[in-house]
């Protein structure tokens, strides 16, 4: 008797967790390049406190969007050189599984370098908690998910092509440009203190954006593996 798909989205997922922290290739570079894009916009430019709450949020979606490309462009890269990759896609699993668990485990860690950047954002930009943080946190998860559903399949789609890391960029962001619109948007409503209904238009683009992309690409998956193997 086969198990269960939760049981098999488990292993998998747990093992991409592992695999990433036995090889320590993603998460350092991700930090240190969203720091320094953080940085070059601290001392680039004299915004007064008005004019930069307006344009914070373009600035750390920025830096986030710049280094989760780094990481997750690797991540099937990562399992194909240490060999992982054959073993996984031998098993007795639906392909599909095998996208959500990466997904997820891209998931995992994008969350956690934006939570090593947000302090840093509140620090070089001058910000105090807000009244809508929640929310703030809230559109960072949404904004976050969808970029990780649409890089993980392009990540695959791209996992034999010679410069994938100029290659993934030049596929994500065109795709990402709805969702990444509407998180610059909601969140710089957030930071300006603005009802949040004006933001809720926004949010719900993202929502819509994350529901119809990750059922796309976890249709599509299968193909791509198809292709690539």
């Amino acid at each position: 008797m086969a198990p269960h798909p939760l049981k098999q989205l488990a292993s998998l997922y747990s093992k991409d967790i592992k695999l990433e922290f036995r090889s320590r290739e993603s998460l350092l570079p991700m930090f240190v390049f969203g720091l320094l894009v953080l940085t070059i916009f601290n001392f680039s430019f004299e915004f007064s406190p008005a004019e930069m709450k307006s344009a914070a949020g373009g600035m750390l979606w920025i830096a986030f969007t710049f280094s989760l490309t780094l990481g997750i462009s690797r991540s099937f890269g990562l399992e194909k050189e240490y060999g992982s990759l054959d073993s996984t896609l031998l098993m007795p699993v639906d392909r599909g599984l095998i996208f959500l668990g990466k997904l997820l485990s891209n998931f995992t860690f994008a969350l956690v370098q934006e939570a090593l950047l947000l302090p840093f954002f509140f620090v070089f930009f001058n910000f105090s908690l807000f009244p809508d943080f929640g929310w703030f946190l809230a559109v960072i998860c949404l904004g976050t998910f969808g970029f990780c559903a649409v890089s993980t399949l392009f990540s695959a789609l791209t996992l034999s092509a010679r410069m994938r890391e100029i290659l993934m960029p030049l596929l994500v962001f065109p795709v990402y440009i709805p969702a990444v619109i509407g998180s610059v948007k909601a969140a710089s409503t957030i930071i300006r203190g603005e009802p949040l209904a004006w933001a809720a238009m926004w949010i719900k683009l993202i929502v819509v954006f994350d529901i119809v992309f990750a059922t796309l690409a976890y249709i599509l998956f299968e193909f791509v593996l198809e292709e690539q193997s």
